[in-house]
């Protein structure tokens, strides 16, 4: 995190950040090393799975605002992808409210 450049009585600050992992060895219903749709039931013979198994890198950058208001902390980040495999999903912005416990 860090400053902006206005007050810092507004309660806001910057963020940067990077992230990065494999999605392997879940207890979730998947399939290891699927390389097509989930719900392709003629090429994987498994329909309606969570999560595909795979020991591929994932990583992305990113930044975003956040704001700490009277309801707790306000983000609003954007990030990119900068691995992925052609079956995962993209999600560029990301708006949340409060704290994770």
């Amino acid at each position: 995190n860090f400053p902006i450049g206005i007050p810092e009585a507004w309660g806001i600050s910057g963020t940067v950040f990077s992230d990065f992992g494999t999605v392997f060895g879940t207890d979730q219903k998947s399939i290891a090393n699927l390389t097509g749709n989930c719900n392709a039931a003629g090429k994987t013979g498994v329909k309606d799975c969570d999560v595909f198994d795979s020991m591929g890198l994932r990583a992305s950058i990113g930044a975003g605002v956040i704001w700490q208001s009277p309801f707790g902390p306000l983000r609003l980040e954007a990030a990119y992808p900068i691995l992925k495999k052609k079956f995962d999903e993209k999600e560029i912005i990301r708006f949340s409210i409060g704290t994770r416990f």
